[in-house]
């Protein structure tokens, strides 16, 4: 999840990098691969839940998002807040996933991580959302991002993801053994898909309100530019119909 999380991160700031986009993708790629394989692998030799490895990676890629764009720190923080609550959205209906595939194995989870289907499953979904955030992505996020008229909207905007992060941590059970109690699970998984739901809402509702505001901010400079067109050639109509009889009354006299 961090790596499509970090590529979503960077669509709609690619011409705001201190560096090429190629230069850049040449050296995190393999640096962020390289470390979320060790601490798999470590979280597997120490038969210890990923949550810790997956908070201190996704930390780091903040704080190299961040260090890597030209960007004010509430634009960088609150894209990066937006994308990494829509992944909690993300795990958190993947565990209601592995549970229900473990339920239907008759399989105890004898194991602190997801099992191997719902792993796949989840980094499948993961990728698919970026591909599909791609166009909103490097359209509407990036007019707000350049638009400096939404430069007070990124000092509260940052509080809604942070909200369904606190949601989905807030979610997560003690114990893996609690989904499998009454109707726990049933619950839990109507609950993460409405999380989910409500976060792509709120996205869709952003972009549709920046695209609206853009589009009448246009049409404001533009109603703006042809006053100012129409009033200039008034004074100038006006100032050579002053200067005409100024100029007849000088011909009489010369005459």
């Amino acid at each position: 999840m961090v790596i499509p999380g970090l590529l979503l991160a960077y669509f709609p700031v690619k011409s705001y990098l201190k560096q090429s986009a190629g230069r850049l993708a040449a050296w995190l790629t393999p640096m962020m691969l390289g470390l979320c394989v060790a601490g798999g692998a470590l979280c597997r030799y120490l038969h210890a839940s990923t949550a810790l490895a997956t908070a201190g990676l996704t930390l780091m890629a903040m704080l190299l998002y961040i260090r890597t764009t030209q960007i004010s720190l509430w634009k960088s923080g609150t894209i990066a807040l937006s994308v990494c609550a829509v992944f909690a959205c993300l795990n958190s209906l993947s565990r209601a996933l592995n549970a229900a595939m473990l339920m239907r194995a008759q399989t105890p989870q004898v194991t602190p991580w997801f099992c191997l289907r719902a792993g796949v499953v989840y980094n499948a979904v993961c990728w698919l959302v970026t591909a599909a955030a791609y166009y909103p992505a490097t359209h509407a996020v990036r007019t707000m991002v350049e638009d400096d008229n939404f430069a007070q909207t990124w000092y509260v905007f940052w509080i809604l993801p942070l909200m369904f992060i606190a949601l989905n941590l807030f979610m997560v059970p003690i114990y893996p053994t609690t989904l499998y109690t009454g109707r726990v699970l049933q619950g839990y998984i109507v609950l993460s898909i409405a999380l989910l739901i409500l976060a792509l809402l709120i996205g869709f509702v952003v972009c549709a309100f920046i695209r609206k505001s853009v589009h009448k901010h246009h049409l404001d400079v533009e109603l703006e530019e042809a006053q100012e067109a129409a009033e200039a050639a008034e004074q100038a109509n006006n100032a050579d119909a002053a200067e005409a009889p100024a100029q007849e009354v000088n011909d009489e006299q010369t005459h």
